[in-house]
C-alpha cells in the first residue's frame, strides 16, 4: 500500500512537471513565430528583391531605394 501512494504521486508529480514544461514550451514558441511571422513592410521588400534580382545585387538595392524614395514622397 505504502508503494502504490509512493507511484502514485510520483505519477501525479511528474505529469504536473511535464505540463509545466509543455506549457513554457508552447509559449516561448508561441512568442518566437510570432514575432517572425510579423515582419515589416521593409523586410518583405528586401527579401523579395534579393529573391527576384539575386542575392546582392546592385539591381535588387536600387529597387529598394527607388521604392523608398516613392514613400517619403
Amino acid at each position: 500500500m505504502k508503494y502504490a501512494v509512493i507511484a502514485i504521486v510520483w505519477a501525479l508529480s511528474l505529469y504536473w512537471a511535464m505540463g509545466e514544461a509543455f506549457t513554457a514550451g508552447y509559449e516561448q514558441g508561441y512568442v518566437n513565430g510570432k514575432q517572425r511571422a510579423e515582419i515589416t513592410e521593409e523586410q518583405v521588400l528586401q527579401v523579395c528583391t534579393a529573391w527576384w534580382f539575386g542575392e546582392g545585387n546592385p539591381r535588387a538595392m536600387q529597387a529598394i531605394n527607388q521604392y523608398c524614395e516613392r514613400n517619403k514622397q
